[in-house]
């Protein structure tokens, strides 16, 4: 489960990845993907198990405790 940036991990190879498509995907969130069975956002959530408004929050929060 994420709940902090630590938990998002971005300072690895998989993070980036997660961050770079949770930028892609934002701005398509409510468009249908190319095989048109889910939303961009949906397939956030599928492949990462969190939503972009989560990540979103998540990704505002300062870095101190």
């Amino acid at each position: 489960m994420y709940t902090t940036k630590k938990d998002l991990n971005l300072d690895v190879e998989d993070g980036q990845k997660m961050l770079h498509f949770a930028r892609f995907c934002w701005t398509r969130q409510n468009e249908r993907c190319p095989g048109g069975s889910q939303t961009w956002g949906e397939n956030f959530y599928n492949t990462y198990g969190i939503s972009l408004s989560v990540f979103k929050s998540i990704m505002e929060q300062d870095d101190e405790i």
